[in-house]
């Protein structure tokens, strides 16, 4: 704000104690309102302003000028002022209205995008665990849900906008994966899911997402193969695990085995 309004002061001759305070999007309000003012005037500098502020959602302005001119300045002043009530105080948009908690004139777009950042912010821990339960509840549907049709259901007390928010927030939560093989480490949704909750080609994919956010992993391949040579679980539990097709499970198990055998007859460091 500070080179535009220096050039504002420097073109319309403005008073250096003048007060600003407005949003980008009424900046060409406010020079519309100098230039017409100019050519009433002539010279400029024969008005002073006191300020040009955001006051309640309305753009407020203050100015002084002789008597002779004040009829024709204050016309200027109304028609700025009324311009501003449905001009996007943000961006500038001509199809804004008032959102009275906020007091502050936006349009769709700008007043979507502050209630969302505001949500994320305040409501960060609620997003997280609503993408948890959202991955829950996926599982005990043995299928991904409709996540519109659940955030409706979940949200249903709030306004459209505000579950719009909430909806995209847990969205990119499961997207980014976290909440997903949170879940998944602990057993409480197969591996099929997970991955297309993330979009993984494979289990390999959840294991990179919990490394790339230093997360321990709840079991590993190697262990839950030892686990079914050793009885202590079904092989139908590994395809439900990872996610994997019956035919390609005693491949897995085979492989896993070998590894965890070659490991143990690594020789020691010290050795």
């Amino acid at each position: 704000m500070e080179d535009w309004l220096e050039t504002l002061r420097s073109r319309y001759r403005i008073n250096a104690d003048a007060e600003f305070g407005i949003g980008r999007g009424w900046r060409g309000i406010v020079e519309r309102f100098y230039a017409s003012a100019k050519a009433i005037l002539v010279d400029p500098g024969r008005m002073r302003t006191r300020q040009i502020k955001e006051k309640l959602g309305r753009l407020d302005i203050h100015v002084d000028v002789d008597e002779t001119y004040q009829s024709l300045i204050d016309w200027q002043v109304r028609w700025a002022e009324n311009q501003a009530s449905f001009t996007c105080e943000h961006c500038g948009s001509p199809y804004a209205s008032l959102t009275p908690t906020r007091h502050i004139v936006e349009c769709d777009d700008c007043r979507y995008l502050g209630l969302a950042l505001d949500q994320r912010t305040r409501r960060a821990a609620e997003i997280a665990s609503a993408a948890r339960r959202y991955v829950r509840d996926c599982a005990r549907a043995g299928k991904v849900l409709d996540i519109e049709a659940w955030a409706e259901r979940r949200w249903r007390k709030n306004s459209e906008l505000k579950r719009k928010a909430m909806l995209d927030a847990v969205r990119d939560e499961i997207r980014q994966g976290v909440a997903v093989v949170d879940v998944w480490r602990r057993f409480e949704v197969p591996g099929k899911i997970a991955r297309e909750l993330v979009g993984a080609h494979s289990y390999a994919d959840l294991y990179c997402i919990l490394r790339d956010n230093a997360m321990e992993p709840g079991f590993r391949p190697g262990e839950v193969a030892r686990w079914v040579a050793d009885g202590k679980m079904e092989k139908s539990q590994v395809v439900e695990i990872f996610g994997i097709a019956d035919d390609d499970v005693e491949a897995f198990l085979s492989a896993w085995l070998a590894e965890e055998v070659s490991k143990k007859q690594e020789p020691d460091a010290g050795d």
